[in-house]
């Protein structure tokens, strides 16, 4: 995606410099979204494990995919939750528990109750295609340039704190998933 940015930003009248900045910035999103250090917190290590077997590799480029398709930003958007089907199936194949995930359900104030309770039933009904039990819900007032529902991830057993979730882990890894996945294809051809 950071590649794909830099490619579409490239045009024969930009000069280095701009396209190094461009590259620089396009980089910076992704790493403030992408904290590699959370992939070594205990939430993570059943993902880890699962991605790095090579049986695992079809499911792992799928998940990677609908990352892409629903990351904004530093948040797993959820607002079209049919968007996330093959990264939930994944985090379910990896063994992840439905305590260890957490929606955020953030309407705007103009959103009516009607709007809100229907996009936390189709978010719990798609994340309970691949989990046996609903994830833990966090209903709270609704944030400029956050999604009305996003996918966090938690150590489980229990509410979940602020302070204790966080998807920035999980963005790490499917971004160096997508960076192996571009290099392995363009070294094919």
């Amino acid at each position: 995606m950071v590649i794909e940015e830099a490619r579409l930003s490239w045009s024969t009248d930009q000069n280095d410099a701009r396209l190094r900045y461009r590259l620089h910035e396009a980089f910076e999103r992704v790493r403030r979204a992408s904290d590699f250090s959370r992939l070594e917190q205990p939430k993570y290590a059943r993902v880890l494990e699962f991605a790095q077997q090579p049986a695992n590799e079809d499911k792992l480029l799928a998940a990677v995919r609908a990352w892409a398709a629903i990351r904004l930003g530093p948040y797993l958007s959820l607002e079209k939750p049919e968007r996330a089907l093959e990264l939930l199936e994944f985090l379910a194949a990896a063994g992840v528990k439905s305590d260890q995930l957490v929606v955020r359900i953030a309407p705007l104030p103009e959103d009516s109750a009607e709007d809100a309770r229907h996009l936390e039933r189709a978010v719990t009904e798609r994340i309970a295609t691949f989990f046996r039990q609903p994830p833990s819900l966090q209903r709270g007032a609704g944030r400029g340039g956050r999604p009305h529902a996003y996918l966090l991830f938690s150590e489980g057993h229990g509410a979940a704190t602020s302070a204790s979730v966080s998807a920035q882990g999980l963005n790490a890894l499917m971004l160096a998933a997508s960076i192996w996945q571009r290099m392995r294809s363009e070294a094919v051809q």
